[in-house]
């Protein structure tokens, strides 16, 4: 059997269709029962909540919740009404373990990595789990098709799942979150997700209104406290950033972590949908720019909100210490101590990171 998927400009999953035009739509957490997207009825099959899902049945809604281990496998569902109505264990790359000990299972379709598994939908011996950039095969543990950021890992196969090490990393769509470091001058952090022209950043300073006694005696440049300005920059924009910041040289420390970028596109969006319009400074009637707090330097700051985005994600990288008085540079050290995986890219190979991504940012 064959089917058809279709897909926004983003890469969201929009449909999947098989020749006898049955299938599934995809509005963000929101999946329905249809055919094609244009000239089909459809109903509402199922949400996604941070617990599991509800899902819509004949006698009424089931409020689904998954029981998950550390990699975000789902172990047991549990139907709140009811019980546990499913038991799964697999083995490393994601293939499930049959058990005839434990609960038979359900219609559920998201287990590993929490994903959704095709085989219902498509049909046949179909054993694919869709992650959202790639569709994976936990049979042979490979990837359907090639990582879309291939040239950073020259020494892996392009098809190979978490590094070949499932039972220590995660990858939650083949895309991850990045964290940039600049330890020049006073320093800055900031994070990006997306690739390409989908490349999205996300940076935080006090590029607002200054208070009118520090802009009187002249310290506006170095004011601890202002409007604090979430910036949310794509193409041009995002562009435009980048070459700014590396006019006179690029230094920068870049960390890239296993980690669902989608969250941390979500956290921020959520900061900057219920921001204000900044009253003064550069930020003053940008459209990419939102007051989302105060900027105080000594504990919420382009950092503390670099961190915060990347919780968001589950990445935790600040120790006991907090984050009072966290500097880039000891953001740096926190990161490397820290026991989560992460590829990093200092010196040269950071400019040449850099350059690429403005190079792919100015092709059209």
């Amino acid at each position: 059997m064959t089917a058809t998927y279709t897909y926004l400009s983003d890469g969201s999953k929009r449909s999947v269709c098989t020749h006898d035009g049955l299938g599934k739509l995809y509005r963000g957490s929101f999946v329905y029962d249809g055919g094609s997207d244009v000239g089909s009825s459809v109903s509402w099959e199922s949400i996604a909540t941070p617990e599991g899902r509800l899902v819509s049945t004949t006698d009424g809604i089931l409020d689904l919740w998954y029981a998950k281990d550390y990699l975000g496998n789902a172990r047991s569902v549990i139907d709140l009404a009811s019980g546990v109505i499913e038991e799964n264990d697999y083995l490393p790359f994601g293939t499930r373990i049959q058990d005839d000990n434990q609960t038979t299972l359900s219609d559920n379709r998201w287990r590993y990595a929490n994903k959704e598994e095709q085989a219902s939908l498509v049909g046949g011996s179909c054993n694919l789990i869709d992650f959202g950039a790639r569709n994976y095969d936990p049979w042979s543990a490979r990837w359907t098709t090639t990582d879309p950021m291939a040239q950073k890992y020259v020494g892996m196969s392009p098809y190979n799942y978490c590094a070949g090490n499932p039972v220590m990393m995660v990858d939650d769509d083949g895309r991850k979150p990045r964290v940039y470091i600049e330890t020049k001058g006073f320093g800055h952090a900031f994070l990006t997700t997306g690739e390409g022209h989908n490349l999205t950043i996300y940076t935080m300073g006090r590029t607002g209104n200054i208070p009118r006694l520090i802009k009187k005696i002249g310290l506006s440049g170095v004011s601890p406290v202002g409007e604090g300005v979430l910036s949310v920059l794509r193409g041009e924009d995002a562009k435009k950033y980048l070459s700014d910041r590396t006019s006179n040289g690029i230094h920068y420390s870049i960390f890239e972590f296993d980690g669902d970028d989608s969250k941390v596109d979500e956290h921020f969006q959520s900061l900057f949908n219920n921001g204000t319009d900044p009253t003064g400074g550069i930020s003053m009637n940008k459209e990419y720019a939102k007051v989302i707090s105060e900027y105080v330097l000594f504990y919420n700051n382009c950092v503390t909100t670099t961190i915060g985005g990347l919780a968001s994600a589950g990445i935790d990288v600040v120790s006991e210490r907090g984050t009072l008085l966290l500097s880039p540079t000891e953001f740096i050290s926190e990161i490397m101590k820290s026991n989560i995986y992460c590829e990093f890219y200092l010196g040269e190979d950071a400019q040449n990171f850099v350059k690429n991504l403005i190079d792919e940012l100015s092709n059209k």
